[in-house]
C-alpha cells in the first residue's frame, strides 16, 4: 500500500513510526531513491538496537543521505520539528505502525495530523478489531484510536476490516485481518 502510494502520487517527504528491524524502511529507502524525485524517509523507533541494525542495513544500501533514522518515541513532539527539518517541510505522508497501544497511538494520530498539510496522508497498520488485543494495557489499541480519531477528526478516513476478527467467517478481498487504515487531511473550505 504504501509503496503505490509513493511511486503514483510524487510524494517527496514520509514519515515512519516504527520501523523495528528496518525490512519496511529499508525497502520505502530503495522506492525513494528509484523514484528520483528527491523523496527522503524520516523514521522513528523507541528501540535502540534494532534501530541501529536499521542504520547498518541502510548504510549497507547507501541510503542514508535519503533515510533518517530517530531513536526516541514516536509521539514525542520534537520528532515532528526533526523531520520536517530533515525533509525539507512537513511530511506529506506518515505511516504509523509503533506500540499499538491506545494512549500511545491516540498521542501520535494527534502529533502528526497536525504535523501533516492539507491533503496529506496519514496510513495505520493494525486498525482492526483483532489488532485491539495488542494491546497490554488493553484499552482497545490502534483499533479503538483509529476508530474515535476517525468519528472525531477525519470522518473521511477508510480503514479496511476494521471489524475483522480470527472467526470472521465472511471473506473479504483485501485480506490483512490487522486492518489498514487511510487518512487524508481535507483542505480547508474555500481553499
Amino acid at each position: 500500500m504504501l509503496t503505490g502510494l509513493m511511486m503514483s502520487s510524487g510524494i517527496k517527504r514520509v514519515v515512519q513510526c516504527g520501523h523495528y528491524v528496518g525490512f519496511s524502511t529499508l525497502l520505502l529507502g530503495m522506492i525513494a531513491r528509484r523514484m528520483g524525485i528527491g523523496t527522503k524517509l524520516y523514521t522513528v523507533d523507541i528501540d535502540p538496537k534494532s534501530s541501529a541494525y536499521t542504520s547498518s542495513w541502510l548504510e549497507r544500501a547507501e541510503l542514508s543521505d535519503i533515510v533518517q533514522v530517530a531513536v526516541r518515541d514516536s509521539s514525542d513532539p520534537i520528532c515532528a520539528k526533526e523531520a520536517a527539518a530533515f525533509l525539507g517541510g512537513a511530511p506529506q505522508l506518515v505511516y504509523i505502525d509503533s506500540s499499538h497501544q491506545y494512549d500511545h497511538t491516540r498521542q501520535e494520530l494527534e502529533l502528526w495530523w497536525e504535523a501533516l498539510p492539507p491533503g496529506g496522508l496519514l496510513v495505520m497498520d493494525d486498525v482492526s478489531g483483532l489488532s485491539a488485543d495488542f494491546d497490554r494495557t488493553k484499552k482497545g489499541g490502534s483499533h479503538r484510536a483509529a476508530m474515535e480519531f476517525r468519528s472525531h477528526t477525519a470522518p473521511n478516513a477508510v480503514i479496511l476490516n476494521s471489524t475483522h476478527y480470527l472467526e470472521n467467517k465472511h471473506p473479504t478481498v483485501f485480506r490483512g485481518v490487522c486492518g489498514l487504515g487511510l487518512f487524508q487531511k481535507p483542505y480547508p473550505f474555500g481553499g
